[in-house]
């Protein structure tokens, strides 16, 4: 067993250790009458090792000695010197130029925060004067950064208004308009997002308009979308500076199984930092509003580019969401939200009052060419994006109004059957419909398909003439005195009706002479139908199935009536479709 003597010896030792370990920190304090950014490190670590050995003295059985007794003073008397030190130290660096350099600016006082969570826990007042001196300081830093951003962007967004004009539907020049498309037709090409072809061509300089029109446009997102990068990093990185230097919480979502004095906690610490930020950021909602009011100003359709963008940045590109930006960009997104509608309101009037051209053909509608640029660039930039509701309602609500400007303006132009305008413009809508293949505008897509092949159908019918008319005819009689009540086999009989008589029709009806009809009609056709559109194809189909379905119920009434005589049309319905196959294929040919 170890004698008495050997522990009091060692307990002797290690108390003799503990004094000079004291005493050897009392005589490194003089070399720390500053605070700078050269000692900051061994600084914050002497501050952390005088505090332990002040709190560790205070019970210490030895603090009667004289020794013990002037360390205790003299690292008092250091420590009450800190937060002062402290405090000049970090104003000079508070009011250095840290515009722009914001990221620096946090890495520096980073290297102050151990010194700034100790003066917290033992200099509270201190603590709370450095950072009122930081918040007033860094506010108008950030104050006027921002605005002089802010002042650059509207300067982009001014110079615009007066370079160009703005969309509509219907090609009015308007400062609330951005596209002049009126009196002109012009050709797009299938794009990313598979546009139709089938528009019309227009002039040079109506296609150079629209292209310069677009670039404005892709500027404008451009320019939007770098105001968005830019804030809310700003943002982000001031909240982890704020927590890092400060020691202020991070926002946290409330759990709902947690208990309500856990979530008065939350809420209240969350309020700490949104406080903070209000007072650094305070101007930026403002900035915002008055970006979105202009651009609205400029050009109504920049609604559609900022609603997508504010949605996007709400939901946080990274994955981290800022309350306090999600609080900014949510009072932006209603403002767009209602200025989106007003735009969409706003055309679809325009729509709804489009005026008939005065020279020349209709063609297609300038409402119908403007919503296909519409869905264009809507879709381009609605790719990945889950919440369409707004974009789904604007276009169900557009197309409602183009169907009525197309049936109402088929009705009021003179210069071709209305018919011809009914099914070239409801084909446009349809072949863009199938191409943006949106489950939301099924129903519009299918009202497009009936109202295309009725109008097509009834333009056949009407306005081609029936190369068959002779044969018609004739059979329209033998219709009628069936209706009549006269039975099948009696037809015959009527003079009128008599098998003689339709040999003679018959006769007269040789291929040659449907040939003639045919081509008759297929020349009216050409006439009537805008090439650009390439409805030829599909028009003689319609003309030859009607043909035939036609010939076809007279045969059978030929089986019906007249049984067993014989008669049959010096003509095959076959050699019919080839004729019709063989204008189709010359007509590719010669494009």
């Amino acid at each position: 067993m170890r004698s008495t003597g050997a522990d009091n010896k060692e307990k002797l030792l290690d108390k003799t250790s503990e004094l000079i370990e004291v005493l050897e920190l009392s005589a490194n304090l003089d070399d720390f009458t500053e605070l700078n950014d050269v000692n900051i490190h061994q600084f914050s670590n002497a501050v952390v090792a005088v505090q332990d050995q002040m709190d560790s003295l205070v019970d210490y059985d030895l603090a009667d000695m004289k020794c013990v007794t002037s360390t205790l003073k003299q690292g008092n008397a250091f420590l009450k010197n800190v937060p002062d030190l402290l405090h000049n130290q970090l104003k000079v660096k508070f009011e250095m130029n840290w515009q722009g350099k914001h990221r620096a600016r946090h890495a520096v006082l980073t290297e102050y925060s151990s010194l700034l969570l100790w003066c917290k826990v033992h200099d509270d007042k201190i603590f709370q004067a450095i950072s009122q001196t930081y918040e007033v300081i860094t506010a108008k830093i950030y104050d006027r950064e921002i605005n002089n951003f802010f002042a650059k962007k509207l300067i982009f967004i001014q110079k615009r208004s007066k370079a160009d004009q703005g969309f509509s539907f219907v090609g009015k020049q308007s400062a609330q308009s951005m596209m002049d498309i009126s009196g002109s037709q012009r050709a797009l090409h299938r794009g990313s997002m598979g546009s139709v072809d089938s528009v019309n061509k227009g002039s040079g300089d109506s296609l150079v308009s629209f292209n310069q029109q677009n670039e404005q446009l892709s500027k404008f997102d451009k320019h939007f979308r770098e105001v968005l990068e830019y804030v809310e990093p700003l943002v982000i990185e001031e909240e982890d500076n704020l927590h890092k230097v400060f020691g202020i919480p991070l926002v946290q979502h409330t759990n709902p199984d947690v208990s309500d004095e856990v979530a008065k906690e939350i809420k209240a610490s969350n309020q700490q930092m949104e406080r903070l930020l209000i007072k650094l950021f305070g101007k930026l909602e403002n900035e915002l509003k008055n970006l979105v009011d202009l651009s609205f100003k400029v050009d109504n359709y920049h609604s559609l580019y900022m609603y997508v963008r504010l949605v996007q940045h709400m939901k946080g590109e990274d994955g981290r969401v800022s309350p306090f930006m999600s609080k900014c960009y949510g009072t932006s997104l209603i403002l767009v939200k209602r200025l989106f509608t007003l735009f969409i309101r706003t055309q679809e009037q325009q729509i709804l009052e489009q005026k008939v051209p005065k020279k020349g053909r209709c063609g297609i509608l300038h409402c119908v060419r403007g919503f296909e640029h519409f869905t264009r660039d809507a879709e381009k930039i609605f790719v990945r994006q889950e919440r369409r509701i707004e974009i789904e309602k604007a276009y169900q609500s557009l197309l409602s109004s183009i169907f009525k400007a197309i049936n109402r303006i088929a009705e009021e132009q003179i210069k071709v059957a209305p018919e011809i305008v009914m099914f070239e413009n409801y084909h446009h809508v349809y072949t863009l419909l199938c191409v943006l293949n949106l489950p939301c505008l099924t129903s519009e897509q299918k009202e497009a398909l009936k109202e295309f092949n009725t109008n097509l159908e009834r333009y056949v019918k009407v306005h081609l003439g029936n190369p068959i008319e002779k044969i018609s005819n004739f059979f329209t009689g033998v219709k009628a005195s069936l209706a009549s009540g006269v039975k099948h086999e009696e037809v015959g009989y009527q003079l009128t009706f008599s098998r003689h008589e339709l040999k003679s029709v018959i006769k007269a009806s040789t291929f040659k002479d449907i040939k003639k009809g045919v081509e008759q009609a297929i020349h009216k056709m050409e006439k009537h139908l805008n090439p650009e559109e390439g409805l030829f194809p599909k028009s003689c189909d319609c003309m030859c199935d009607h043909l035939i379905s036609q010939i076809k119920e007279y045969e059978e009434l030929i089986k019906l009536c007249y049984p067993d005589s014989g008669l049959k049309f010096e003509f095959r319905k076959e050699e019919i479709s080839s004729l019709f196959r063989d204008y189709i294929s010359a007509k590719d040919t010669a494009v």
